[in-house]
């Protein structure tokens, strides 16, 4: 598996090649986690459990202001209830902020 750490901007991004199926030339998915293990092995980052890099990804999405509907497709959720139930914990401050957006349009304070 190829892949390196890149620098976007101001973002550091995991760019992972899992490589091709030789006979379809088609991406190989098959074993992709014993791979992705021993890529980070390799690096030196073994104590990174993929399903955290998915959680961090859709957390930091969230809390940047993306929509959850945008995160959901992304992370392949059934439907937007699905990710806001289950990450709603990363939002606290979601009703405040809406508070103060409403008292700030409507009252100018």
């Amino acid at each position: 598996m190829k892949g390196h750490i890149r620098k976007r901007g101001t973002k550091w991004c995991i760019i992972v090649d899992i490589g091709a199926d030789p006979e379809t030339g088609k991406e190989d998915k098959s074993g992709f986690h014993d791979k992705f293990k021993a890529y980070l092995k390799k690096s030196e980052l073994n104590n990174i459990i993929f399903h955290d890099l998915r959680h961090t990804h859709e957390t930091l999405l969230l809390k940047q202001g993306v929509h959850p509907k945008i995160v959901s497709e992304r992370l392949g959720h059934k439907d937007v209830f699905i990710t806001l139930n289950r990450y709603s914990h990363v939002l606290p401050g979601l009703q405040e902020n809406a508070v103060k957006t409403f008292s700030e349009r409507l009252f100018g304070w």
